[in-house]
């Protein structure tokens, strides 16, 4: 049986979302390439949250005094990239799980670092994300990926 069932058709694959979705949208395109499919691609617009949030917290207008980063991103990418901005915006950062109990932790965290005039980055999801992330799926991003500025929606 053929790999390639459909080769006098260009597919292109829309791949979009976060750091989340990058991995395997990366390792399509490794795949098609290493078994030689010449008519796979993908249209791609895939964002990065760190730079997002530099934008945000650079605003003149922005009143924002503390960051739950989302886990699901940092266990991707781990959390090092929120260093530099959590220092340069003094402003906490809390790496944040989605159970519920998760988030209040997080927000307890936050307001403990406001009240101690602390502004560091803290891993509340501890058990999903280490400070590096998963190596495996950065290296194949970027292996795969070029980042370049782009807009995007209400941010620029």
């Amino acid at each position: 049986m053929s790999i390639n069932k459909n080769p006098g058709k260009n597919i292109v694959f829309f791949a979009v979302g976060f750091e989340t979705t990058a991995p395997a949208n990366a390792m399509a395109v490794w795949e098609a390439m290493k078994k030689g499919l010449r008519n796979f691609s993908i249209l791609c617009s895939h964002v990065l949250v760190p730079p997002a949030l530099n934008v945000i917290l650079s605003s003149p207008e922005s009143r924002v005094h503390g960051v739950l980063a989302a886990g699901h991103v940092c266990t991707v990418m781990g959390f090092e990239e929120y260093v530099p901005l959590s220092k340069q915006f003094h402003v906490p950062i809390v790496v944040t799980g989605f159970e519920p109990v998760d988030i209040l932790q997080g927000v307890h965290m936050t307001v403990r670092q406001l009240e101690e005039g602390r502004c560091e980055v803290e891993n509340q999801y501890a058990r999903a994300v280490c400070r590096g992330g998963n190596r495996a799926a950065k290296n194949i991003m970027e292996t795969i990926f070029e980042t370049t500025d782009r807009a995007w929606r209400g941010i620029g």
